[in-house]
């Protein structure tokens, strides 16, 4: 199952889920992780996704804030350990 198969999954299954955490998906995770397939996301892919977000820019320059980037490590988290659940993937990449 891809990331972004994951996502509208999780999105059916779950209508709590706030539109905050769409938009990141959708801004932030979907257009460098959405194609991948979960159980090839590790360590490497997730530092250099964050490597990709240190660098990322607003529509009008400007760096993203610290917390931003924060909410969108905090959201692709929870996802990733969601898909340890509903999914039974094997390993969480974003655990140490």
């Amino acid at each position: 199952m891809s990331y972004h198969s994951r996502v509208k999954r999780t999105g059916r299954q779950r209508e709590h889920v706030l539109e905050a955490n769409l938009i990141v998906h959708a801004r932030f995770i979907l257009p460098y992780l959405g194609n991948a397939m979960l159980n090839e996301i590790q360590p490497p892919t997730l530092a250099a996704w964050a490597e990709t977000m240190s660098v990322l820019k607003q529509d009008d320059g400007k760096p993203y804030a610290k917390a931003t980037k924060q909410i969108a490590w905090r959201v692709l988290r929870s996802m990733m350990r969601d898909a340890r659940f509903f999914v039974g993937l094997i390993d969480d990449p974003t655990t140490g």
